[in-house]
């Protein structure tokens, strides 16, 4: 079943990640909730549910991703079927009910942004609807924006944000990732064209082609092909998008699989069909020894490593100090850490001005680079 190869790209991504974990980020609860949608989704699908109600479900817990991380935004392409099966219906109610859903998960999260830094959505500075005196300058929030997208590119200069693809793509493939993400990025790309060719089967709708796609999974391998290619554009840190670079290869491989078992050309010759079901086992059997091999050695290292049980003191780095008002700023001598205890942090020396007697009172969003 297709669900089961999403399972898969699940369990190598779980397997891959302990040794990443370094603090409570929302990379890695933005992927498991990404997953939990995928591999819900296509079970429903398997099990021909014929409710739209689980799939309206599945996209509110899609907001709650978002809310999250908002590079996970595209996985609410999913709510094409449910949206088009209530407006089929012509379920009004029904349609409000899950927006206002959606809405009331969003609407805690928003508030939060717009107490930390004056926008609804951040740092996206052309979406500027309030007006506080707290608000980032705009400035700062696209240098934000770019340092991220350096950042991920493996760039690590926020000047060359709009670098083309065709000039930071090799680099970032041979430079920033492990052996394993460089198989798995190739084996994306190489996916690519052959969901071009599903979605031209599809829409021709050939009864007799080998690579045929269900409409319910285009959707869902649409739905990872187009997050996936969004964070490859962006700001491509393999853990920002590890579900999707997963679920590329892994839906692709299932599709086919599944297809190609279905075949009359492959049913119709019993040779060709046992040769591609010997081929499918072995390469599950390879797969299933690689991770117990990986699960062996992550076990032995969990015996001489105790911070896998406990954790690692934060880091120590050279900072600088200045003071406004009686308050002490830190900010790093070189690089973008300040560890835990030095507090309060800012990322460079700024000139800030409070909004009222203290850090209590917070400070205007007029920071300027000193």
């Amino acid at each position: 079943m297709l669900s089961d190869f999403a399972r898969i790209g699940a369990f190598l991504y779980l397997t891959r990640i302990y040794d990443e974990i370094i603090s409570p980020a929302s990379d890695y609860a933005t992927m498991c909730i990404v997953f939990i949608i995928v591999i819900n989704w296509l079970l429903l699908l398997e099990t021909d549910m014929k409710s739209t109600v689980p799939f309206a479900l599945l996209c509110i817990a899609g907001t709650y991703a978002v809310s999250l991380k908002l590079t996970a935004g595209l996985i609410l392409l999913l709510t094409l079927k449910p949206a088009y099966q209530l407006i089929k219906k012509k379920l009004w109610k029904e349609i409000i009910f899950y927006f206002l859903l959606g809405f009331v998960i969003l609407t805690p999260w928003m508030i939060r942004t717009a107490i930390i830094s004056g926008y609804l959505l951040y740092p996206f500075p052309e979406l500027d609807v309030l007006h506080v005196d707290w608000k980032i300058s705009s400035e700062l929030a696209a240098a934000d924006a770019a340092e991220i997208k350096t950042w991920g590119r493996g760039l690590k200069n926020a000047a060359l944000v709009d670098l083309p693809i065709s000039e930071w793509f090799c680099s970032w493939f041979h430079t920033t990732l492990p052996a394993p993400g460089k198989l798995i990025i190739a084996a994306d790309i190489l996916c690519m064209p052959l969901f071009a060719a599903m979605i031209v089967h599809s829409v021709k709708n050939r009864s007799r082609a080998v690579i045929r796609i269900q409409p319910d999974q285009l959707l869902v391998l649409g739905t990872v092909v187009a997050s996936y290619i969004y964070w490859q554009l962006s700001a491509p840190l393999l853990r920002y998008g590890y579900a999707y670079v997963l679920l590329v290869v892994m839906l692709t491989a299932g599709i086919i699989k599944e297809r190609l078992s279905e075949s009359a050309f492959i049913q119709n010759h019993v040779k060709i069909r046992l040769l591609l079901q010997k081929t499918f086992h072995v390469s599950l059997f390879a797969l299933v020894a690689a991770m117990l091999v990986f699960a062996a050695n992550y076990m032995y290292r969990l015996r001489s490593m105790p911070y896998y049980v406990s954790q690692a003191d934060y880091g120590t780095y050279a900072l600088c100090s200045y003071e406004i008002n009686g308050v002490t700023f830190y900010y790093p001598e070189s690089g973008d850490r300040v560890g835990y205890n030095a507090f309060p942090a800012i990322p460079r020396k700024l000139s800030i001005t409070f909004r009222g007697d203290g850090l209590q009172d917070g400070f205007t969003g007029n920071h300027k680079n000193e």
